[in-house]
């Protein structure tokens, strides 16, 4: 009862989720991480709306400057979302590349964020 006094509910303070299976897997689920779960804290320091081809919302987690083991890849990645809030594109920092979904690399550039 406390959580419908202050509103924390579906369709209220928290959007209607647009997947029922949160299966940390798909993109929707991905997606659902930074618009309604831990990610969000980063969507929030965005300074202004994107004007990527790629959507409106970008995540930036510039990290290739730290070191990593010498057979470890390396971090840094910026992820693109619509402004429906599915992802559309992450950009690898180590690769300098992007990479969208369905492409080769998919899976594993989702693991970046």
């Amino acid at each position: 009862r406390f959580m419908d006094n202050l509103g924390y509910a579906e369709g209220k303070a928290l959007p209607i989720t647009y997947n029922s299976e949160f299966d940390m897997q798909s993109d929707e689920s991905f997606s659902r991480i930074f618009f309604q779960s831990l990610g969000v804290v980063l969507l929030v320091k965005q300074r202004g709306v994107s004007r990527s081809q790629y959507g409106p919302f970008e995540v930036d987690m510039p990290l290739q400057h730290l070191a990593v083991r010498r057979t470890y890849r390396k971090y840094g990645a910026r992820v693109h979302f619509s402004k429906d809030q599915q992802v559309t594109a992450i950009y690898d920092y180590g690769k300098d590349e992007y990479v969208t979904p369905g492409e080769e690399g998919w899976e594993n550039a989702k693991m970046l964020a």
